[in-house]
């Protein structure tokens, strides 16, 4: 019997020798070009190879009686919410997410996040094929965790995040895993349309962009799959979560302006490292704060749990700085018509660098560069000479 396997809340048939190739050749071109060893590459190709090999066909899965059944309903509703993303919203139509895969492992990649000690930027990893993207991802926890100390000795900050999901933007049929087999509907359904939503589209080095519009993308189609369903409760369950993900997006956004004040000030390191301790400990006060209002904030209790610093707000900024404009791509400039966004979206993502397409794309809705919003926390991180600083996001 299959038995059922738990997954984080929280981000099949032998391999011929053809497809071999074929990940070798794409795992070459995915390759870093900035200081990226032999090692990394390996583990690269040896970590996607294993997914490809443990990945079975859901139909056969479904065929089998020795499948689990709590397992069986579940690629069900798999195959239901993929069925809706390609037949009703447009989204590609391959093999993708038709397949299941139990990693037997908690989270399917581990993505290490850098930035200097004075900077909220990342210190960003290249590749031929994807660009520069704020992280480099690990199959084995083990290897994460040893890059990282090398980053932290270089007196980076750092953060190691199990991933749940990843895409390989459609040069492979990505498995649905077992990390995220039993979450909710609206979040597994979440998951899919955004990974899907990559595949539509991905812009080279800038993944504040492709991070948000697939963002953009599965928040319209969850909503539409939950409204075709009529699942009134989990429909409210989802919008309670997006509530909270504003919530979380404003007051990390807001310490991340803070600290971007204090970095630039001509003050000594000293007095900058006690400004930014006291901005975290701001932060983690203001979520104690506002979990107390809402209760579903409580959802990323595990992120300030942490010993935070400048990475883990690299982190947040990579899904959650360009949603406020995306958004208002979709509702205003596309008028909710996900055809119109996406051909929009494309527009922008023509432009070479990204301070032209920010521009661009904050045009279409006439938007400010930042919209402010009060927050408690605005009044914490303020130094003794700052104004007082809080992002909507």
């Amino acid at each position: 019997m299959r038995t059922r396997r738990t997954a984080n809340w929280f981000f099949g048939a032998p391999v011929r020798p053809n497809r071999f190739f074929s990940a070798l050749v794409i795992c070459l071109a995915l390759v870093c070009i900035n200081g990226c060893s032999v090692a990394y590459y390996m583990q690269a190709v040896g970590g996607q190879m294993r997914v490809l090999r443990l990945r079975e066909p859901i139909d056969k899965l479904l065929g089998d009686p020795d499948t689990d059944a709590d397992l069986k309903e579940r690629l069900r509703r798999v195959q239901e919410i993929r069925n809706f993303a390609s037949d009703t919203l447009g989204l590609p139509e391959n093999g993708s997410y038709r397949y299941y895969a139990d990693l037997q492992r908690p989270f399917a990649v581990w993505n290490v996040f850098a930035a200097p000690e004075f900077s909220i930027e990342a210190v960003d990893s290249c590749f031929l094929v994807i660009g520069c993207v704020a992280y480099r991802g690990y199959f084995k926890e083990a290897s994460a965790q040893r890059y990282a100390k090398r980053m932290a000795k270089k007196g980076n900050d750092i953060y190691v995040a199990g991933i749940t999901a990843y895409s390989t933007l459609g040069r492979f049929d990505d498995p649905v895993f077992n990390t995220m087999i039993y979450w909710d509907d609206w979040h597994l359904a979440g998951v899919i349309f955004h990974e899907l939503a990559h595949q539509w589209l991905y812009v080279k080095s800038d993944s504040a962009f492709s991070e948000g519009f697939a963002t953009v993308v599965e928040e319209y189609a969850v909503s539409e799959w939950l409204q075709s369903q009529e699942s009134h409760r989990e429909f409210a369950h989802f919008q309670d979560r997006g509530a909270s993900r504003a919530i979380f997006a404003r007051i990390t956004g807001a310490a991340r302006e803070g600290l971007k004040i204090i970095y630039a000030a001509d003050d000594s390191d000293d007095h900058k490292r006690r400004e930014k301790k006291r901005i975290f400990f701001e932060l983690k006060e203001e979520f104690h704060r506002l979990s107390k209002e809402n209760p579903d904030f409580e959802n990323f209790a595990a992120f300030f749990e942490q010993d935070l610093n400048n990475a883990h707000l690299v982190s947040v900024a990579t899904y959650y700085e360009l949603l406020p404009d995306l958004r208002c791509l979709l509702h205003e400039a596309a008028s909710n018509q996900l055809d119109v966004f996406l051909a929009l979206a494309t527009e922008l993502a023509a432009f070479k660098d990204k301070e032209s397409r920010l521009q661009r794309l904050r045009a279409h809705c006439q938007r400010p560069a930042t919209r402010r919003a009060e927050s408690r926390l605005s009044l914490v991180i303020a130094g003794p000479s700052q104004p007082g600083i809080s992002l909507e996001k």
